[in-house]
């Protein structure tokens, strides 16, 4: 765990001490100020809504999944005993099929997977797909750890890019793509799918199409066509079995250590996570941020704007009035923009306008990892009330992250740690449900 995810802890242990009352309560002086500033606000405002995908099963589906997640903490205590896959009652194919490989692609779009190994849990999510670029984003995310893949295909294969430990949620896949040298290629599927296809996923490493299941079930359901593909690395004894489906993409693999089977399959859904939101807090007379948690909700191909209008809404730093019309950065601020009237808002707490700005400023820089965020509205700087106005609109944390000596020292240490902090507690949620 890096140093800062343990002085955040400490600073919330220190705080839990202290006398303090939350500031984020309308004054009943600004309540008066900012109806006239709405009343008078003549620009007309249309809520950014989620995107919603029709499916009424799968509706049943995700709640079910809420709730088996729900009994499994309260049976965290019970014996877990390793996952195993029997194919054994698997329907062999008596065919030959012609196969293409953009019905095995990793994940569907809004396609939420979770697998277990009898004790652990993983979690997948395309958080990016461009279908023209033939790209896709992939989120893994384990109980302790997270990791991105990047995919890319064409009619004939299938190649993993790479893999890092990225921010699963900032689209990197144009950029992975466009610098990639071919060194961290791994060729995961080779036409044609038939069984007794070889080919060599990376060096050292051979795979062969060794069977073909015209019907299979699991846990998450019953699945098509699918793929047996022994993987054998001459650095192992023993190889690697991995099942992909039509139209469902990887739902097994076994390795000579364990088992891994897709035992929860959520078509058109999102996926929630907590992320730390400051607030400003009184205390002993004076302001301090607090760091809470608010859900973070994520749908494939989603934009940043509308998800941090949803937290900052969450949060009541913002209201119902408030559109975040963008959030962008580059390598060193981070941008946000807001519709007129934000000013009026952030000026009707009881909490001061600098204490507002300050948590709004540290949320967003943690999260991308910036010291230095700008707010403006409508493009142009935001111009504070009770503030000065910044150079350039460009605020500092007030708690800076790690400088970049610092970081580059215990970089991996940092970047897992970070990764960690954004990813914890991840759950799904069914995109037809009612906000």
């Amino acid at each position: 765990m890096s140093k800062r995810i343990l002085c955040l802890f400490c600073f919330v242990l220190f705080l839990t001490g202290c006398r303090k009352e939350p500031m984020i309560h309308l004054s009943d002086e600004n309540k008066t100020r900012l109806e006239i500033r709405r009343n008078e606000n003549t620009t007309s405002s249309t809520e950014t809504s989620d995107q919603t995908i029709s499916d009424e099963n799968n509706a049943e589906e995700s709640s079910q999944s809420v709730a088996e997640s729900s009994s499994e903490s309260e049976n965290s205590e019970k014996p877990k005993e390793p996952a195993v896959l029997d194919s054994s009652n698997w329907q062999v194919s008596s065919e030959t099929p012609l196969l293409e490989v953009i019905d095995y692609l990793p994940s569907q779009m809004y396609q939420f997977k979770k697998f277990t190994d009898g004790t652990h849990e993983r979690r997948v999510y395309p958080t990016y797909v461009d279908n023209e670029l033939s790209l896709m984003q992939l989120a893994l995310i384990n109980d302790d750890s997270q990791e991105v893949q990047y995919y890319n295909w064409g009619t004939l294969q299938l190649v993993m890019i790479e893999a890092s430990n990225d921010n699963p949620f900032v689209n990197q896949m144009e950029t992975v793509a466009y610098q990639a040298d071919g060194s961290t290629n791994e060729l995961i599927l080779d036409s044609p799918l038939q069984v007794g296809h070889q080919w060599e996923r990376r060096a050292g490493i051979t795979c062969e199409i060794t069977q073909l299941f015209a019907e299979g079930t699991l846990p998450s359901g019953t699945y098509r066509n699918i793929l047996e593909i022994t993987v054998t690395d001459e650095t192992q004894s023993q190889p690697t079995k991995e099942y992909y489906a039509e139209g469902a993409g990887l739902i097994a693999t076994i390795t000579p250590e364990t088992t891994w089977v897709l035992n929860g399959d959520f078509p058109n859904n999102r996926i929630i996570t907590e992320i730390p939101v400051y607030l400003p807090v009184r205390q002993d007379g004076s302001e301090i941020l607090n760091p809470t948690y608010v859900e973070f909700k994520w749908q494939t191909n989603w934009t940043f704007a509308e998800a941090f209008q949803d937290v900052l809404r969450r949060a009541k730093i913002i209201d119902e009035t408030i559109q975040v019309q963008s959030v962008t950065f580059d390598d060193d601020i981070v941008y946000i923009d807001f519709s007129p009237g934000i000013v009026s808002v952030l000026n009707s707490y009881d909490s001061s306008e600098q204490g507002i700005i300050d948590a709004l400023v540290q949320t967003l820089g943690e999260f991308f990892q910036r010291n230095q965020v700008r707010i403006s509205v409508d493009g142009n700087g935001m111009l504070p009330q009770e503030v000065e106005y910044p150079s350039n609109g460009i605020y500092y944390l007030k708690h800076p992250l790690t400088d970049q000596a610092d970081q580059n020292d215990d970089e991996e240490t940092s970047e897992e740690a970070s990764q960690e902090e954004i990813t914890e507690n991840l759950e799904l949620e069914d995109t037809t449900s009612n906000e």
